[in-house]
C-alpha cells in the first residue's frame, strides 16, 4: 500500500483504503491520481496540488485545504462535510464535480465556483454567500437550509433540486434554471402565495 509523505510529486497513483485521518500533508502533489475508500477526516493539507484526480467513497470530512489548489478533480459518492473551501488557493478558481456527495456545512463564501457541478448531491446548511456560481449544476440535490446572499447564479442550473429557498432580488439570477414544484420557493421569499 503506497504512504503519503509530505514534499513528493505523486502521479497516476492509485489509494485504495488509506488511513490518514487527522493527519497533515505539506507541499505534496498529486497528478491524475485516484482515491478510493479512503480515510482523509479532519486531516490538514497545506500547499497540496490536486490535479484530474478521481475520488471515490472517500471521507474527507471537516478537512482543511489550506493555500492548496484544486484542478479538475471528480469527486464521487464522497463525505465532504463541514469544509471551508475558501481556504484554497483561489486565483483562477474552483471548477468541483461532485456527484452523489454530501457536502453539508460546508463553507464556500467568496469563492469563484463557475460551472462547477453538484449533481444529486446532499448540500445541508451550506454557505453559498458572495460565491460566483455562474453556469453551475445543482441538479437532483437536496439544498436544506443552505444560505445565498449575494451569490452569482447566472445561468446556474437548480433543475430537480430541491428544498432550497433563495430571494432573487438578493442574487443575480439572471437565465437559471428551475423546475416545478420546487420553483413555487422563489415566491416566498417575495411574500407570494400560490394556489
Amino acid at each position: 500500500m503506497t504512504k503519503l509523505s509530505s514534499q513528493k510529486i505523486y502521479e497516476k497513483t492509485s489509494f485504495k483504503d488509506l488511513k490518514f485521518s487527522k493527519m497533515e500533508l505539506i507541499e505534496s502533489e498529486f497528478i491524475n491520481c485516484k482515491f478510493e475508500s479512503c480515510d482523509f477526516s479532519e486531516s490538514e493539507f497545506k500547499k497540496c496540488l490536486f490535479e484530474e484526480c478521481l475520488i471515490t467513497s472517500t471521507n474527507l470530512s471537516l478537512i482543511k485545504l489550506t493555500n492548496s489548489k484544486l484542478s479538475d478533480c471528480s469527486f464521487e459518492n464522497c463525505k465532504l462535510v463541514g469544509i471551508d473551501w475558501s481556504l484554497l488557493r483561489k486565483e483562477i478558481g474552483i471548477q468541483l464535480k461532485c456527484n452523489e456527495c454530501d457536502l453539508s456545512f460546508s463553507s464556500f463564501f467568496e469563492t469563484d465556483l463557475s460551472e462547477s457541478e453538484f449533481e444529486n448531491c446532499k448540500i445541508h446548511e451550506a454557505d453559498f454567500s458572495d460565491a460566483k456560481l455562474p453556469k453551475a449544476i445543482f441538479k437532483g440535490s437536496d439544498l436544506l437550509k443552505s444560505r445565498f446572499i449575494n451569490t452569482d447564479l447566472r445561468k446556474t442550473d437548480f433543475t430537480q433540486a430541491k428544498n432550497y429557498f433563495l430571494d432573487i432580488r438578493e442574487n443575480n439570477c439572471k437565465d437559471a434554471r428551475f423546475s416545478l414544484p420546487e420553483g413555487l420557493n422563489l415566491f416566498k421569499a417575495l411574500d407570494i402565495e400560490v394556489e
